[in-house]
């Protein structure tokens, strides 16, 4: 299997803890199994991103065009193939920040749980 094979193969989402903890283990077991000869290095990162939204100056942490610039200088220095990120209102928040040519996004949906005040108690 080439690089670019495994490259192809992986899928980016974003997971709970717990699950991306499975996940990665599950799948560093299948390549052992399955690529005892050609061992690749699979990098996995997760990252709270603390309230993404996709328009400057919005959500619980207002940024600016510098501020998601500086995030995705950080994403790229990461050097992981698999990033699962939390906290992104939207896949246009994550785009503005995980370059599209080099990454895949996927935003799972959840319904809303209701739970605490917006911004967790913060103005």
């Amino acid at each position: 299997m080439t690089a670019q094979e495994f490259e192809n193969c992986l899928v980016r989402r974003a997971f709970g803890h717990q699950r991306l903890a499975l996940t990665a283990s599950l799948v560093a077991a299948t390549l052992t199994f399955a690529c005892p000869s050609t061992a690749l290095e699979l990098r996995v990162a997760a990252w709270n991103l603390e309230h993404l939204a996709d328009t400057n100056d919005e959500g619980c942490v207002g940024r600016e065009d510098a501020d998601y610039s500086a995030l995705a200088e950080r994403i790229h220095a990461l050097g992981a193939d698999v990033i699962a990120f939390q906290e992104v209102e939207n896949a246009a928040a994550a785009r503005r920040v995980f370059d599209e040519e080099r990454w895949s996004v996927d935003v799972s949906t959840r319904p809303s749980t209701g739970s605490g005040p917006a911004c967790g108690g913060r103005p």
